[in-house]
């Protein structure tokens, strides 16, 4: 949440009008930090009284399906809903919300943030193009539990080397941020072996990849 209000009070095409959030010391004090004017304890009640063009999703992430499906649902659903990833954790509920968004004429973007970087983009073109060759295999290390940073990865891989990606085993190494598990895992891409390796964040933050 904090760093979605940090880059909306920097870009000069945004201005924050009002917030949501169930506790209500944690409102107060957001709003005196970003100044933001209006606050509400409840998202019917946000969503009663306010009319957006972006809506940023930050709630915990068990309840991300439910909120963006009211917010979908809503006379006065945004522009656009940028929601914090996994924007599900069942594919159930996630097939219910893609319906629904296909039914809406507002715009779902989800925080996986190198999709909208330069070098990542260009990155995929030169690796799509085949001029590299074929991938033959990769290492891939994260931090911060496999919800939270995890997908982050495997969005990238997906970026970088389309189609399907089958997980061919995955075991546990211990607890990321705030009991967010972290998994080792070995995936198989476009064909070839990729492990993906959680790093320990109380030694150190390391999110890179070779193939």
């Amino acid at each position: 949440m904090q760093t979605h209000a940090q880059a909306y009070a920097r870009h000069p095409r945004f201005g924050m009008v009002a917030a949501m959030n169930p506790t209500a010391e944690h409102l107060r004090r957001f709003q005196q930090t970003w100044q933001v004017p209006r606050g509400y304890l409840t998202l019917e009640e946000f969503l009663a009284c306010e009319r957006l063009d972006v809506i940023s999703l930050c709630s915990p992430s068990p309840i991300h399906g439910a909120q963006a499906k009211a917010i979908l649902a809503s006379p006065n659903r945004p522009t656009v809903l940028f929601m914090e990833k996994p924007v599900c954790l069942l594919a159930e509920e996630l097939a219910e919300l893609a319906a629904l968004a296909r039914t809406t004429p507002v715009t779902v973007l989800v925080n996986h943030s190198r999709r909208f970087d330069p070098g990542h983009r260009e990155a995929a073109r030169v690796i799509q193009s085949g001029r590299l060759g074929p991938l033959v295999e990769g290492r891939c290390a994260y931090y911060g539990g496999w919800l939270n940073n995890g997908t982050h990865l495997v969005d990238t891989l997906r970026l970088l080397f389309p189609g399907p990606i089958r997980v061919v085993s995955a075991a546990s190494a211990g607890h990321g941020r705030g009991g967010d598990r972290s998994l080792h895992v070995s995936l198989q891409v476009q064909g070839a072996p990729v492990r993906v390796e959680a790093v320990d964040e109380a030694r150190f933050q390391l999110f890179e990849s070779d193939f």
